[in-house]
């Protein structure tokens, strides 16, 4: 028996149903959610964190900071072109799990009869399919960042092209490359409206993260009034380092948001190709050869 509130993801939306259905999924797949997160996510966010600041020990060093004499940034100069790529960087690898295991979750929510999905069903696809998916995120990240870093829109551009790459692996088995691939063929033919809403996804998810920032901000500059220095020990320097963790861990929860959101997106073009292509079917009947849909995989179509 189905649950009585469940939403069905393959279907055609608008943008506002999109938006709709993204806080409707999260609502009902909550409590996995953050299970999912929490003992999947989490430990690789600390991981990744923890070999970047090895790795960059110069830049994160507390020491340094506090022999620079002023009130500086303690995961980098801020001005400092190679620390932004670096925070940007460690910002994607942080991420990836966060990405991978929302999709698996709505995989999963997608094929249940019940509409309920646990922790069991996702970690049993997460033991056959996180190193395809991990090594698909690593081959598209060098694009992403270097379009992403130099400008916001080429960067988004390539977001969307590849925006059925994680789905395709999951759902159909695809290799990473051919799912990028087909990812790129799909989303060139429906390119335009996803474009437009992953920009706006995205852009208030890094909104939000300007926002959590401010506190900070506000509480370093109250403190540089009083001080040249920063003191580990201080009140004050522990808030602010307790602060910026918890908004560091907070980002990578909230980047479920714009996941989901692009999960969504995802059925929704499938539908839509899925009907595209029965409309195609009719109108070439006893043409000999029929052209596929772009969402076809092989002998499998949507």
């Amino acid at each position: 028996m189905s649950a009585p509130d469940r939403i069905e993801l393959l279907r055609r939306r608008s943008f506002g149903e999109v938006v709709g259905d993204t806080f409707t999924f999260i609502r009902l797949n909550l409590a996995v959610i953050l299970k999912v997160h929490f003992l999947l996510s989490l430990p690789i966010i600390i991981v990744t964190a923890a070999i970047f600041v090895l790795v960059f020990r110069d830049h994160f060093s507390l020491i340094r900071t506090m022999s620079s004499g002023v009130f500086v940034d303690s995961i980098a100069f801020r001005d400092d072109m190679t620390n932004f790529a670096v925070a940007r960087l460690f910002s994607m690898f942080a991420a990836m799990p966060v990405g991978i295991n929302t999709l698996i979750v709505m995989d999963r929510y997608s094929r249940s009869d019940t509409g309920v999905v646990t922790f069991e069903e996702v970690w049993a696809v997460a033991k056959r399919k996180y190193l395809p998916l991990l090594g698909a995120k690593v081959i598209m990240a060098p694009i992403l960042f270097f379009t992403g870093l130099l400008l916001f829109l080429p960067g988004i551009a390539f977001f969307t092209l590849f925006l059925c790459v994680e789905m395709l692996i999951i759902q159909h088995n695809f290799p990473v490359t051919k799912a990028i691939s087909r990812s790129t063929n799909i989303m060139s033919k429906y390119f335009g409206a996803p474009f437009l809403q992953v920009c706006v996804f995205l852009g208030v998810y890094l909104l939000f993260i300007g926002l959590m920032q401010l506190p900070v901000e506000l509480i370093e500059n109250a403190a540089s009034l009083t001080s040249d220095r920063i003191d580990p020990t201080n009140y004050m320097s522990m808030a602010l380092m307790g602060l910026r963790t918890f908004n560091t861990v907070l980002s990578y929860v909230v980047y479920t948001i714009p996941t989901v959101a692009i999960g969504v997106l995802y059925f929704s073009l499938r539908e839509q190709a899925s009907q595209s292509s029965i409309m195609e079917r009719i109108r070439t009947i006893g043409v000999p050869k029929q052209k596929k849909n772009a969402f076809s995989l092989g002998d499998e179509q949507y």
